[in-house]
């Protein structure tokens, strides 16, 4: 299921095509009730603050994901066999590609992790190791105590079994009202091999750690920043110096060009449908041969 934004949409620029445009502006009328259709409740049946301005709102410009993901969810491992990642039921997933370019899949195999915002960010090691990263909601309080941490499933070894999520925290942990308005992670490396994690943080400006070839990590390091939306700062590149940019879909070093337009059967944005299957334990050998 992907989730869109609601009301705050009209604080976003404007995405959609006119013709887009026409199309939402008469459901969202229908929900004003302007198609004066009795529901038969003397109070009415819609929203008649709405009527025939929801144009005027500012809601029918635009259409944006609540956690939109870059394009490193479909990604080719060390022998050049795509791996596809997404959320299901607020767990990881994966699909696995038989053989390169065999366009025949396994999976799902499920690797918990949850409840896990709707999209992942994953990197594979120099040696072969896939590394999956994502947004935990901790904890969800009517009082607004909620909590959200960054959490990472890595593989022991090359082809081998993940043995656990954990946790690399949250820049703003410890202030509840604060805590929540942690963004999704965006991951890159760098010439060196290192891994950079990204977060917009509660100051909505960005936080960063950094894990050395050595498997260690850094302390959260705050970039500074501001007015960075809430949802992932998508996939950087590394250039002359960093920066956040749109993802951009990259050869492997096999060649063979991994994009997020093709989605194995099941997965949740493929629009094919994929029968229920039970949580699997974290140490699913999902990535085995």
């Amino acid at each position: 299921m992907e989730a869109y934004r609601g009301y705050y949409n009209e604080r976003w620029p404007h995405n959609l095509s006119p013709q887009a445009v026409s199309l939402k502006e008469y459901f969202l009328n229908v929900y004003g009730a302007a198609d004066g259709y009795d529901g038969g409740d003397p109070a009415g049946s819609g929203d008649y603050a709405v009527g025939l301005n929801a144009r005027r709102t500012g809601w029918v410009q635009s259409t944006a994901p609540r956690h939109p993901s870059g394009t490193n969810w479909l990604l080719a491992d060390r022998r050049g066999r795509l791996a596809a990642f997404a959320v299901v039921n607020q767990q990881a997933a994966v699909w696995l590609e038989a053989q390169p370019g065999a366009d025949q899949w396994r999976g799902p195999f499920f690797l918990g992790g949850g409840p896990l915002a709707p999209n992942l960010a994953v990197s594979l090691t120099p040696d072969g190791r896939w590394q999956i990263f994502a947004l935990r909601l901790s904890r969800l309080a009517p009082d607004g105590a909620n909590a959200r941490e960054i959490v990472l499933l890595e593989q022991s070894e090359p082809d081998g079994v993940f043995p656990g999520w954990i946790t690399l925290g949250n820049p703003s942990a410890g202030d509840p009202q604060r805590d929540r308005h942690l963004g999704a992670p965006a991951v890159t490396r760098d010439g060196r091999g290192r891994l950079h994690l990204f977060v917009r943080n509660a100051g909505q400006g960005l936080h960063s750690r950094v894990q050395e070839t050595d498997g260690s990590w850094g302390e959260w390091t705050d970039l500074r920043g501001h007015e960075f939306r809430r949802d992932s700062p998508r996939s950087p590149r590394r250039t002359a110096m960093w920066r956040c940019s749109p993802p951009v879909a990259r050869a492997s070093s096999t060649g063979r060009r991994a994009t997020s337009t093709r989605r194995p059967a099941g997965h949740p944005a493929s629009g094919s449908p994929s029968r229920p299957v039970p949580p699997r334990p974290s140490s699913s050998p999902a990535a085995r041969s």
